[in-house]
């Protein structure tokens, strides 16, 4: 069923709809979602610096793109795309990443609840009032 309507798709797109097309290649680009145009700054900016530091990890590595896509099991743009900090990379592939250079554990302190100083500092004025 996928394959008649790509076939048909193909066939629609041909200048001369007499022939059969020999090769027809139809590219998917992801659209860019809400949440990643209304990311804030701070937050495209870490992800940018996470996206180079994991970059400089792979190089140091002596890994090419083409390793690394394979060790992921993603495509060689999403390797450029996450290195970039690019947003709609899933946060799975990230952390993907982070594992084989071994930096999975540093993750865990992010968002930890004993480091969350404004959130104490509310419950500290629940309590003095």
């Amino acid at each position: 069923m996928i394959v008649d309507l790509l076939l048909e798709t193909c066939r629609n797109i041909q200048i001369n709809v007499d022939k059969q097309p020999d090769i027809c290649i139809l590219m998917f680009m992801s659209k860019e979602t809400m949440s990643s145009s209304s990311l804030p700054s701070d937050a495209f900016d870490a992800l940018s610096h996470l996206g180079e530091n994991i970059k400089i990890a792979r190089k140091r590595r002596h890994k090419s793109l083409r390793e690394w896509a394979g060790m992921m099991h993603v495509s060689i743009p999403t390797i450029q795309r996450m290195e970039k900090g690019d947003p709609s990379v899933g946060i799975g592939i990230y952390m993907t990443a982070l594992s084989i250079i071994g930096m999975t554990d540093d993750i865990l302190k992010v968002a930890q609840p004993e480091n969350d100083t404004y959130a104490l500092q509310i419950e500290v004025m629940k309590v003095l009032l």
